[in-house]
């Protein structure tokens, strides 16, 4: 039976190692593993993150400075006349003028700048531009669509200011040879408009280090038009489904992608891709590693768990066999063995055990014997208390035939001081049996004192009934006659008053004995 114990403490051990070492030693390394593939993926969430908003910051610089050359053609005296009807200059010089001012805002051949007048009539002039008009831009029918529908929606707003302000518009026109990603107008109502197209190469040349960075790269509007997309231009003027891209960057559902969505003007977003591809095989790697780094650690962790559990279950195997053979009433085997650690400390203090349980033994039954004849001394000793009550009795009854009633008195009250004193039943008693034994103490005391001192009792009905400890006022009455008033020449008082104050019973004992003396107060 201790064998089959033994075996179930070494597989116990061997469970318990296994629990607090292999298991937890594979847990982390694959959570190492997992948590070094999320790090990959943050870094190159983090560095794709900081490359959008690098490339969205320049394209919004970009953005602001077309739109602040073109308000500062927009702005030019020229322009103002030329569509002014009370124009002064000849219309030759004024249009070479303005056509001037045109292509030195233009500057290079990325952009093209068309001031388009209202009303192509005889008596004003055409529109100009730095590029052949697009047809887009011709006034009917095109006049309420496009770019120049949205100009003359934003005129008709009676609460603009005036100038109007400049708007984005995306694919402008889609059948020039150049093709026109953007463009931006400026309503100068009544007048006309002054529109700045802004080429597919504008934005092109500028993203080319974002070509080896992202996969793709999108910009659309609010309807999802793709206005520019730097890898497939084909698919420009198309609708994508974006809605599912959330702002900021995240991970795809599918996970093979990293997403970016950055709003670059009020109906203008920059969307970017980045592949998870490149970090797929260090992340392959990794988890490669990951695994043999767990199940060798494993194989680790059971054997040394195997050899530290026989270690332990050993000594504790003999133990247990020495122990069944001393419940066989065999005192002299002893566990073998020289330890130095806490087993070692354990079997030792076992064997020193064994040793002394015989002696241990006969001290116990020594012990026992003494303990009964001090028990028997003791009652020898004590004086029965019946005797004691009986013979008072006969004190008081032999004083009561001889008419001596002080004799009766002392008899009685001091039977039932002993009585309260003998008795064991309960600990507690209510205050008018307490106040009838301190009562009887006094008067023993007045007729062994006669004249010494007198007392005043006052208990108020309030605290009838309320329990106390048992024998908890004659000590102090006791005290206050033995301290107070023995000493004390002429006659003295000692007053008991019990009240109740709130919730509590206050009890007050006082005499106006000597008092204790300074010196003993200190």
């Amino acid at each position: 039976m201790g064998t089959a114990r033994t075996g179930r403490f070494f597989y116990k051990l061997l469970g318990g190692f296994l629990l607090t070492s292999g298991i937890p030693t594979l847990f982390i390394s694959i959570s190492f593993g997992l948590l070094a593939q999320n790090a990959l993926e943050q870094t190159l969430k983090d560095r794709t993150r900081e490359a959008a908003l690098l490339v969205a910051g320049y394209l919004r610089s970009f953005f602001e400075t077309s739109a602040q050359s073109l308000e500062s053609v927009a702005q030019d005296p020229l322009v103002r006349e030329y569509l002014s009807p009370g124009r002064t200059r000849r219309a030759a010089e004024l249009t070479a003028d303005v056509q001037r001012l045109l292509y030195s805002a233009a500057r290079t051949n990325q952009t093209e700048l068309f001031l388009i007048p209202r009303s192509f009539s005889p008596q004003g002039l055409g529109p100009l531009g730095t590029a052949v008009l697009p047809v887009t831009y011709t006034g009917e029918p095109y006049a309420h669509w496009g770019i120049l529908g949205a100009l003359e929606r934003l005129s008709q707003n009676p609460g603009a200011p005036v100038p109007r302000s400049i708007i984005l518009f995306g694919r402008p026109h889609t059948t020039e040879t150049v093709p026109t990603s953007l463009a931006l107008g400026y309503s100068l109502y009544p007048w006309g408009n002054l529109i700045m197209d802004i080429k597919r190469s504008a934005i092109s040349e500028r993203l080319t280090d974002a070509k080896e960075t992202f996969s793709e790269l999108l910009l659309v509007d609010d309807s999802d038009c793709v206005l520019f997309d730097m890898s497939r231009p084909y698919r420009e003027g198309q609708f994508e489904d974006t809605a599912q891209v959330p702002p900021g960057t995240s991970i795809a559902e599918n996970r093979n992608r990293i997403e970016t969505n950055i709003p670059l003007r009020e109906n203008l977003r920059l969307i970017v891709f980045q592949p998870l591809a490149p970090i797929a095989a260090q992340s392959t790697a990794l988890r490669t590693i990951t695994y043999i780094s767990a199940l060798l650690s494993l194989l680790v962790a059971v054997t040394l768990s195997f050899l530290l559990s026989q270690t332990i279950s050993d000594p504790v195997q003999s133990l247990v066999r020495v122990m069944g053979q001393v419940e066989k009433g065999n005192l002299g085997a002893r566990v073998a063995g020289h330890r130095h650690d806490e087993l070692g400390v354990l079997i030792k203090s076992f064997n020193r055990m064994i040793a002394q349980v015989q002696r241990l033994m006969e001290e116990t039954v020594e012990q026992q014997q003494l303990l009964r004849h001090a028990e028997a001394q003791n009652l020898q000793a004590r004086i029965d208390p019946h005797f004691l009550y009986n013979t008072l009795n006969t004190i008081k009854s032999i004083a009561k035939l001889h008419g001596i009633s002080d004799i009766a008195k002392i008899s009685t009250r001091l039977g039932k001081l002993l009585r309260s004193g003998f008795t064991t039943e309960g600990e507690f008693s209510i205050l008018e049996d307490d106040v009838d034994l301190a009562q009887g103490y006094l008067e023993i005391q007045s007729i062994r004192y006669p004249g010494k001192f007198t007392y005043n009792l006052r208990l108020e009905s309030e605290v009838l009934g309320v329990t106390l400890p048992r024998l908890l006022i004659e000590p102090l009455i006791e005290n206050a006659v033995v301290h107070g008033l023995e000493k004390k020449l002429g006659p003295g008082t000692i007053g008991l008053y019990a009240c109740r104050v709130e919730n509590r019973v206050k009890i007050t004992i006082e005499d106006d004995g000597l008092g204790i003396p300074p010196h003993r107060l200190r």
